[in-house]
């Protein structure tokens, strides 16, 4: 038997097998495009899809976590919010006529290694947010989604939110 430890997001006690989620593979190959106008776009509307999620989580983590452990949500959209982020995809994608994926990974990888080189140990941490960033939005670029295991009777079943996203802290 696994025992996991973590912080809880709702009151109470639930013993059961736990109800596996998995992410599906996401592909940021490096594709060459006809209308960069386009895919400026769509990176945009997966951005701002993103960005809305992020509030929806920060909401819902006020309300059953409290400010402080709400507040990664909070700052996740404000990443994503980033002039020099955007501006940095942007670039990529017209000037190198590229997928909005390709560009959005391009940036996530520079803004993360360059965080990872800082001497800061809270702005080294970052680098990892920046990932998490990134690949919400190439989510939502890719049509992928969290995929569940089949809900058997016993499994401990993850709080669904609004965008399909589920948390189990275990």
């Amino acid at each position: 038997m696994m025992i996991l430890k973590g912080t809880g997001v709702s009151g109470g006690v639930a013993i059961g097998r736990v109800r596996l989620l998995r992410q599906a593979t996401l592909n940021a190959a490096r594709r060459t495009v006809d209308d960069p106008a386009a895919e400026w776009q769509r990176f945009v509307l997966a951005a701002g899809r993103a960005v809305t999620e992020l509030y929806e989580l920060y909401e819902w983590s006020i309300q059953r976590l409290g400010q402080e452990s709400a507040e990664i949500f909070r700052v996740h959209a404000m990443m994503l919010q980033d002039e020099d982020f955007r501006d940095a995809v942007r670039q990529t994608i017209e000037q190198q006529t590229v997928n909005a994926e390709y560009a959005l990974s391009v940036a996530a990888d520079h803004f993360a290694a360059t965080l990872g080189q800082m001497e800061d140990t809270y702005m080294q941490q970052r680098a990892g947010d920046v990932r998490d960033v990134s690949a919400r939005v190439l989510r939502h670029l890719s049509g992928a989604s969290v995929q569940e295991t089949a809900a058997e009777d016993g499994t401990v079943q993850p709080r669904e939110l609004s965008m399909g996203e589920c948390v189990l802290c275990a």
